[in-house]
């Protein structure tokens, strides 16, 4: 009783100062004597109702089990429930997880079996979240391994088309005619043996007296230049200049 004695302060002890005599004795009875001086003055003077609201309110949330079970100890104390009403009562503030993990288990009727139960599954659910966690962890810092990069073909210089400048490895030559493609090697094969204008495929004369040829729009100086490169190229393959005619 002296030591609870020397813990109080303020009001609460103001509420035992009356009951020390003079040569330091505190005149109660006993201890529960001086705890009911103390109830009467701060406690709570419907206890019963007041942990029945608090039994209703209590939840674990994100809590550890054993902490969300040691509040609830503390309000059961005031309650006359049996243990089949604190099983309801704890099993209702139970996290939806905890609940949810137990779907598919048979939770015993014993509270204190139950108990051991929830502690336990609670350990298993923390454990596996830290273990996702670390496992989060090291993959965000690692990162996941990419496919590696196929390395881009070298690029190769084009080819010179045929009856081009020799040696030359640029673009082909531009058409003389905007809306003209240039003719396969095949056609020019076959316009060269049939004895027709490389230009324009007709007859009885050549690529540089073609009068479609002429009348084409005119064209950059080395582009015309290469043209006719190209032309005096071909003419000579067969020996002579105008062996493109009929």
């Amino acid at each position: 009783m002296r030591y609870a004695f020397n813990r109080l302060s303020g009001l609460a002890l103001k509420q035992v100062l009356p009951h020390v005599r003079d040569n330091g004795e505190i005149g109660l009875e006993s201890l529960l004597v001086f705890i009911q001086l103390l109830e009467a003055a701060f406690g709570d003077p419907d206890r019963v109702a007041t942990a029945e609201r608090n039994m209703k309110e209590i939840k674990q949330k994100n809590r550890e089990f054993s902490l969300y079970y040691a509040e609830f100890q503390v309000i059961a104390a005031d309650l006359d429930w049996n243990p089949s009403a604190l099983w309801n009562a704890l099993r209702s503030g139970l996290s939806e997880e905890m609940k949810d993990s137990f779907i598919h288990t048979d939770m015993p009727d014993d509270l204190p079996a139950f108990v051991t139960l929830c502690q336990k599954r609670d350990n298993q659910i923390r454990q596996r979240k830290a273990e996702k966690a670390a496992q989060h962890k090291w993959t965000s810092s690692v990162g996941s391994p990419s496919a590696p990069r196929v390395p881009a073909p070298p690029k190769t210089p084009e080819a010179a088309p045929a009856g081009t400048v020799a040696g030359y490895t640029g673009p082909a030559p531009m058409d003389l005619s905007a809306g003209r493609k240039r003719i396969s090697d095949e056609e020019r094969a076959k316009r060269f043996a049939d004895g027709r204008c490389l230009y324009c495929g007709g007859f009885n004369h050549r690529a540089v007296d073609c009068a479609v040829r002429k009348k084409a729009r005119p064209f950059k100086a080395a582009g015309a230049e290469m043209k006719e490169a190209e032309v005096k190229e071909v003419g000579t393959k067969d020996g002579s200049e105008g062996s493109g005619k009929d």
